[in-house]
């Protein structure tokens, strides 16, 4: 889960981006990203309890998806239909697979009392079978939104 207060904007989101911790590479089966507002603060082991009475809305899906990177290096998702992201609630993210090899290790930082990152052990399941105090270092994409009309007056009275 994204705190709102460490997106602070409002917008399309069309892709997640993960910064690779070291020099690893994997191929990754029956992928699916969800994002879902959700009001939740403390996440549980009940993924519908997360949503916080919202429906997750699926932006991605691949039959295999093949992550690689090095320290340091983004490697991005890029979303086949965007999130419309409210910058009210908080932001749940949720990337499901089922089978693949090798491993892709993204930088993580350990925040107490925030619970971020969950493992279930069946792709259809909706319970965790076990949380983590620490979340993945994140980049979302925005796609820019239009500007409210103004006036050439308008924009002059800006620029004493």
């Amino acid at each position: 889960m994204i705190q709102q207060s460490d997106i602070g904007l409002a917008g399309e989101i069309i892709a997640l981006g993960f910064q690779a911790y070291n020099t690893s590479g994997g191929t990754f089966q029956n992928v699916q990203v969800s994002l879902c507002h959700t009001a939740v603060a403390n996440l549980s082991t009940d993924m519908n309890a997360n949503y916080g009475e919202n429906t997750p809305q699926t932006v991605f899906t691949a039959d295999s998806l093949s992550l690689s990177g090095n320290p340091d290096e983004w490697k991005n998702i890029l979303f086949t239909t965007p999130f419309d992201y409210n910058n009210t609630d908080n932001l749940l993210v949720e990337i499901r697979w089922n089978g693949g090899s090798g491993t892709f290790y993204t930088i993580t930082s350990d925040t107490p009392g925030v619970i971020s990152c969950g493992i279930v052990s069946d792709y259809d399941g909706t319970i965790l079978t076990a949380l983590y105090e620490w979340h993945n270092r994140y980049l979302l994409s925005f796609y820019q939104t239009e500007v409210a009309p103004i006036s050439l007056g308008e924009m002059r009275s800006l620029y004493p």
